[in-house]
């Protein structure tokens, strides 16, 4: 009966393992694909200058439209010296 319990007590932790080592890994290529992206698109990419609104500079289309030209303002607020 012992063994049979323990046997159930391993599985549980081997999958808690597997488990665990996925969501490292996708979290982990997944800030990795951020933070890339962010600093090509900081070293390379156009920024809001001469006083162009954002919101002119997309199409935007519903409230996520709204929001990543939000985010795109703010990154762009903290990213000037």
């Amino acid at each position: 009966m012992k063994i049979k319990f323990f046997e159930v007590w391993v599985q549980n932790v081997q999958l808690r393992v597997r488990v665990r080592n996925v969501m490292l890994k996708v979290w982990g290529d997944h800030s990795t694909r951020y933070l890339n992206a962010a600093m090509h698109k900081w070293k390379y990419g156009s920024h809001a200058e001469d006083g162009e609104k954002l919101e002119n500079k997309y199409a935007i289309i519903g409230a996520g439209g709204k929001m990543l030209v939000r985010s795109e303002a703010d990154r762009l607020e903290v990213s000037e010296p």
